[in-house]
């Protein structure tokens, strides 16, 4: 409890330095009004309960009916390969779960059964396609309380299936970089999933930039699941040399978007974000997109809504609205084979040598 107490002044800084940056990095419509059912509930449950509240908000799903277009996905790949673990796979049933519109409200025995074999049959997926082995050592943590699924005895989680599964898309066409030194950022972490994974394989500095509450909350848990590492929590700073030092060291960092401005082109080696864009202004998006071709030097992965109208900032998102300059080759533009309203991208920078053409993949 006195971690929460001490995140809630974090919390509060966090809010004025995204008050007091520019206007492209404050909070869309969108979020501002999903923030606020974000921080009533972990006011009222706080953040030993995320994974039952504001975690249902940061792309995980509820997928309780077999008619959901996720669970159609994973059954037509389970079937690929078919096994018997995911009836096998042992269930709590959940006494506290919340979401936004009251979906729990109509969750029952069957419903529970059919998010117990999605999960499991996620799972299934993603060992299938895991070549860095992440889950083979990886379980779902207990901070946070999630839904406990039990695989032969180790706790999974559709989260953990999904952040193994971009783990090793993200990595696909650079395999090696699994065991080289890097940098990597991403931008609107949700509660941090993904960074767990990546801080596994011990050869990954990450770097979060999002918006408050979501960047307290992954600050906390990433504190919280490695206290041995090195970590730079967010605070406000006036210039990137004020800082450097501290991040060459450092196994983890917490940023506010605004903070962006700040860091060197060619910073990190990977920049990503997933179901972010579509959430944003127009603005924001072609603004964040440039960044991202300014400040990685390798790769840059998005995984987004290939269509979504964002109503709250009266704004049509297609695929198109999400490219790279001519600067980055395009590696892979696919759907995603569970969430198939999501397109999956991965480009690569080119590389100019002075007087030089460009000369493509490395």
């Amino acid at each position: 409890m006195n971690h929460e107490r001490h995140d809630r002044g974090s919390l509060e800084s966090m809010v004025e330095e995204v008050a007091s940056g520019l206007e492209i990095y404050r909070s869309s419509n969108f979020w501002t009004s999903l923030n606020t059912l974000n921080n009533a509930m972990i006011d009222e449950l706080g953040l030993k309960n995320f994974k039952r509240t504001v975690s249902q908000n940061y792309f995980n799903w509820l997928v309780i009916s077999r008619k959901d277009i996720q669970f159609k996905s994973v059954l037509k790949n389970f079937l690929r390969r078919p096994t018997l673990q995911p009836l096998l796979n042992r269930m709590r049933s959940p006494e506290l779960l919340r979401t936004t519109v009251n979906l729990e409200s109509g969750i029952g025995s069957k419903q529970l059964l059919v998010y117990k074999l999605f999960v499991g049959m996620l799972w299934e997926l993603a060992v299938q396609e895991d070549w860095a082995g992440l889950s083979q050592r990886l379980e779902e943590p207990l901070i946070g309380n999630p839904i406990e699924i039990r695989r032969k005895g180790k706790l999974i989680s559709q989260d953990l299936a999904n952040s193994i599964r971009e783990y090793n898309s993200i990595l696909s066409q650079d395999r090696a970089m699994a065991t080289t030194r890097k940098r990597v950022a991403e931008l609107g972490a949700g509660y941090g999933r993904l960074g767990y994974v990546f801080a596994q394989d011990h050869h990954t500095s990450y770097y979060i930039f999002d918006i408050p509450p979501a960047l307290s909350v992954s600050q906390w848990y990433l504190r919280e699941l490695f206290p041995q590492k090195k970590i730079f929590q967010f605070r406000p700073f006036a210039s990137f040399a004020e800082v450097e030092r501290e991040l060459e060291e450092c196994d983890l960092a917490f940023f506010t978007p605004n903070q962006l401005e700040m860091f060197p082109d060619d910073y990190f080696a990977i920049f990503l974000s997933i179901s972010t864009l579509p959430e944003m202004s127009m603005q924001q998006v072609e603004h964040y997109l440039q960044t991202f071709s300014r400040l990685s030097s390798k790769y840059v992965y998005l995984k987004q809504w290939s269509e979504w109208l964002n109503p709250s900032d009266q704004v049509q998102f297609s695929r198109q609205h999400f490219d790279l300059d001519a600067n980055w080759t395009l590696l892979y533009d696919r759907i995603d084979s569970v969430q198939s309203l999501f397109f999956e991208r991965l480009w690569q920078k080119q590389i100019r040598l002075p007087g030089a053409a460009v000369l493509g993949e490395t």
